[in-house]
């Protein structure tokens, strides 16, 4: 999915399949940041507040990656990661393990850094709803993606069981084989989509998305494009038909 500008341009899923309090959640997707401002690529809140969600995005302080968790009238809780290259692919997972534990890894495909980080401040939000690709779905939005997603997947677990640090040769694997190449992985997603050929769910092609159950209802806002492919991926990725468990459009 290509976003040129960032204002108004996103896709949303109003009744996203996502337990109320979020906790445990992992996202993982590609990203080519076009900007170092504060930008938000995935979100999952209610949507009747400003103060309720998990967020994963872009910080403001140029060049890193920052998930973060919002509870109410309490401070945002930040967990960032420093060194992604603007202007290139890297791939970042997003894990929202607990309440005090929240884990960020990406692998700059420019430098081939593989980079860390965990925040263990206590958050716990509720009333989760809305789900956001490309957008922070709250109340009062702002603060929209510029660049591209590609190869996005979410699931309801932890995919490293024991909380603790992503392997590297796991994020390398996920990066460059996919998600459906980790057998417990692949088997625990909610959903997955390439961006390749289609952004909604009714103009999917076979191995473009897959869902643990029914298809999600996805709503486009504005004018995201479809692609590019990521030229990083290896001639084994592999795609939806890997897991029988899931439906393929």
């Amino acid at each position: 999915m290509s976003i040129v500008t960032g204002t108004g341009n996103y896709i949303t899923n109003s009744a996203a399949p996502v337990v109320t309090t979020g906790f445990p959640l992992s996202v993982g997707a590609w990203i080519m940041i076009d900007t170092t401002g504060t930008e938000y690529f995935f979100g999952v809140a209610d949507p009747a507040t400003t103060n309720q969600y998990f967020r994963f995005g872009v910080n403001s302080s140029g060049n890193t990656i920052t998930i973060a968790v919002s509870a109410g009238g309490t401070a945002i809780a930040t967990t960032t990661a420093t060194g992604i290259t603007t202007g290139a692919w890297a791939y970042v997972v997003g894990r929202y393990i607990s309440s005090t534990n929240r884990r960020v890894t990406f692998y700059d495909s420019a430098t081939g850094s593989i980079v860390h980080a965990n925040g263990v401040t206590s958050r716990a939000p509720t009333g989760f709803t809305k789900m956001g690709i490309g957008v922070l779905p709250i109340s009062s939005i702002s603060n929209e993606f510029k660049g591209k997603i590609a190869e996005f997947w979410w699931s309801q677990t932890d995919i490293q069981p024991d909380g603790g640090q992503l392997d590297n040769t796991m994020i390398l694997q996920l990066a460059q084989c996919g998600p459906f190449s980790v057998p417990h992985i692949g088997g625990s997603l909610k959903e997955y989509h390439s961006f390749r050929k289609g952004l909604v769910s009714d103009r999917f092609e076979p191995d473009e998305v897959a869902a643990a159950g029914n298809l999600q209802t996805w709503d486009i806002t504005g004018s995201p494009t479809v692609g590019p492919t990521v030229p990083y991926l290896q001639p084994n990725y592999a795609r939806p038909r890997n897991q029988s468990r899931f439906v393929i459009v």
